[in-house]
């Protein structure tokens, strides 16, 4: 299971924040359906948004995880097999540590095409239906990692399990969340 840290703020549905582990079973979070029949995978970004639902957040204690620093001063710290979504020309799921996903692995959806280096392009959260979106303005269609600094500490660390979508935003970047 893949895990981020304390006080990572996730976007919910309607576009406010809340923290990580103050998410509770019922939220909703901004995610992408993975699975629509009409999902671009290759523009992920073009796709409509949805109400991911939370069914459950774990917590766990981690005795290592890596803070990535993104151009735009956005952090997140997260496990190193975490996926982070690599837009343009690193298209595709992408991780600190690059680990592949096997797809015999019932418990695993996304997988992971390359490693997350300094210098990857990410794909940061843009609420198209917001009155600055409908005025032309929709954010910077990428971000890329500035720096990576592994940590060797004791972090308690939670994984948000939807009961759909795959998806959702933290920090206002695009990775991966856990699903039923």
């Amino acid at each position: 299971m893949e895990f981020l840290s304390k006080g990572t703020l996730i976007v919910m549905d309607g576009g406010a924040s809340k923290a990580i582990e103050e998410l509770v079973a019922g939220d909703k979070v901004v995610t992408y359906d993975l699975g629509a029949d009409d999902f671009d995978m290759a523009h992920i970004e073009v796709n409509p948004t949805s109400a991911g639902v939370v069914a459950e957040v774990v917590s766990a204690d981690q005795e290592s995880a890596s803070k990535i620093v993104f151009d735009d001063d956005t952090e997140i710290t997260a496990t190193g097999n975490y996926a982070i979504y690599g837009a343009f020309d690193n298209d595709g799921w992408i991780s600190v540590d690059g680990t592949e996903i096997d797809e015999d692995d019932e418990d695993e959806r996304i997988g992971i095409n390359g490693k997350l280096d300094v210098k990857s392009e990410v794909l940061p959260y843009t609420d198209t239906d917001s009155d600055a979106a409908q005025a032309g303005f929709t954010g910077p269609s990428s971000v890329f990692v500035e720096s990576i600094e592994s940590i060797d500490d004791d972090l308690t660390m939670y994984s948000v399990i939807l009961e759909n979508g795959s998806t959702m935003f933290a920090n206002g970047i695009l990775v991966e969340s856990g699903k039923e």
